[in-house]
């Protein structure tokens, strides 16, 4: 819950299939992006805001027995089954509490920290938690390819949210800025790549995008922010195999702590 907003709430009964959705689309290249990295056997990791936790059982295999890897989340519910002698799964708050200072190889976060007014605090909060030479990989939406979508209900029902989510605090603009933002605090060898999509209605990703604008229905209408017809209006969009829409860009950034 964000100032009254809800999203991304792991009790709403289709936040499940949402993250599954997500994980789908974002993983392959997350996981492209480790292995670049060069994660292996021994290190230790730490996946903020795990979710349903592909990315933390990921990591697990690839550090295997003799590494460690800590998945946090505010509701670790989804996390359950994720068991292993290696792998931690933390009840944990980034926004308040403590994270282990210089102990982590690898500090990986996704689709996270757009959503939290003190991001770039807890960026900072996340470098100190590597150890020299360890590698901070962050990947966040950002909303500029949807300037593309021509006018109509599924524009108005984007303009709509998006205005929401501003006043809850939420920077879809914020990713853009992410390599300067990683320079700056000291990482060296940062690099940055961006994923556009163009999302046809009726598709797994159209359904995705649905499951998350159906949590903010009740918020949006609360707040006039658009009429019962229109939000349903711009949802049909989101069911019609004749629709294309131009989606959120992901935008990854990542870099690496120097040495001692």
């Amino acid at each position: 819950m964000v100032k009254g907003v809800y999203f991304s709430d792991h009790q709403w009964p289709g936040e499940r299939r949402r993250l599954a959705l997500l994980q789908e689309r974002y993983d392959p290249g997350t996981t492209r992006r480790l292995v670049d990295i060069g994660v292996t056997a021994g290190w230790t990791c730490l996946e903020v805001g795990a979710g349903a936790g592909s990315i933390a059982r990921l990591l697990a295999d690839r550090v295997g027995p003799d590494g460690k890897v800590v998945a946090t989340d505010i509701d670790t519910r989804f996390l359950e089954d994720a068991v292993a002698p290696h792998l931690e799964v933390w009840r944990h708050d980034i926004t308040c509490d403590p994270l282990p200072i210089a102990q982590f190889d690898l500090v990986h976060v996704r689709w996270l920290l757009d959503l939290l007014p003190e991001r770039e605090a807890l960026l900072e909060k996340l470098v100190t938690a590597l150890k020299p030479a360890g590698w901070l990989l962050v990947e966040e939406p950002d909303m500029f390819p949807t300037a593309a979508e021509s006018l109509g209900a599924y524009h108005e029902l984007q303009e709509a949210t998006s205005a929401l989510l501003q006043s809850a605090g939420v920077d879809h603009q914020w990713a853009r800025n992410l390599p300067t933002i990683l320079a700056a605090s000291g990482l060296i060898d940062v690099g940055a790549e961006a994923e556009v999509d163009i999302t046809r209605g009726g598709s797994r990703m159209a359904e995705c995008r649905l499951l998350g604008l159906t949590q903010l229905r009740e918020a949006l209408l609360q707040r006039h922010l658009i009429t019962e017809e229109g939000f349903d209006q711009g949802a049909a969009c989101l069911s019609d195999p004749g629709y294309w829409l131009m989606d959120l860009a992901s935008v990854a950034t990542w870099g690496q702590k120097p040495s001692l």
